[in-house]
């Protein structure tokens, strides 16, 4: 993964420009995992030139580069990244906002560093030249984290906040939210089982307890011995 970061800037093998961004499969020779750079506003018809990009592609990282765009385009994406099992990564200190970020927490894998600047607000659209939340938008954006497996923290962080606004995500904050992230540190990467979610930690003070009073019946210990 780490030559992937450094290969970004690799010349372009195919590349769909119509419309605002630009979605390239990068020519990294020697690499068993393809790259597929993402950048710019996200636009009508971008899932279909998504699409026409990773056609026949097994191993896909998605490389995210944009200040978002329609709410639409980036779940039909994002659904595409997660069925087809792709990795998404937010390079040290690129920008990817809004319904980007929406594509970014798809991946079955997530890749982002601490100046990585990931960042979500409620959706909204526009009446008269004022910005208003969408409730269909966000029961959307809802539906779609939920089947992703994400608990309501998470969901709520990603809405929260109101469309001039925007709340961002570092790794300490994903993994309290229960998101699993992979970490650049520089020199490496920091892996979900290195710095686990706090659901993780959850789950192992739960079956500790069950342990312990299963321990406690079987071996019939008494509390000096606890």
């Amino acid at each position: 993964m780490k030559r992937l970061l450094f290969a970004i800037s690799a010349a372009a093998l195919w590349i769909a420009t119509a419309g605002a961004a630009e979605i390239e499969l990068l020519d990294v020779p020697g690499l068993a995992v393809k790259m597929v750079s993402f950048k710019g506003e996200i636009v009508d018809g971008d899932a279909m030139k998504f699409r026409d990009v990773i056609d026949g592609l097994d191993r896909v990282s998605v490389f995210l580069e944009s200040p978002g765009g329609l709410v639409k385009e980036a779940l039909e994406i994002g659904a595409e990244i997660r069925v087809r099992n792709f990795a998404t990564v937010v390079s040290t200190g690129q920008d990817c906002f809004s319904a980007c970020g929406l594509i970014w927490v798809s991946g079955a894998r997530r890749y982002m560093s601490s100046t990585s600047k990931i960042g979500f607000h409620a959706a909204y659209r526009e009446e008269n030249g004022e910005y208003k939340e969408s409730g269909v938008a966000n029961a959307e954006i809802g539906s779609f984290l939920t089947h992703l497996g994400l608990r309501i923290e998470a969901i709520r962080f990603f809405t929260i906040a109101g469309p001039d606004q925007f709340l961002l995500l570092t790794p300490e904050k994903a993994r309290i939210l229960g998101i699993e992230v992979y970490e650049d540190a520089g020199t490496g990467f920091t892996t979900p089982n290195q710095a686990p979610t706090a659901d993780i930690y959850a789950d192992r003070f739960m079956a500790y307890g069950i342990l312990r009073s299963q321990c406690e019946a079987l071996f019939k210990l008494d509390e000096s011995f606890m």
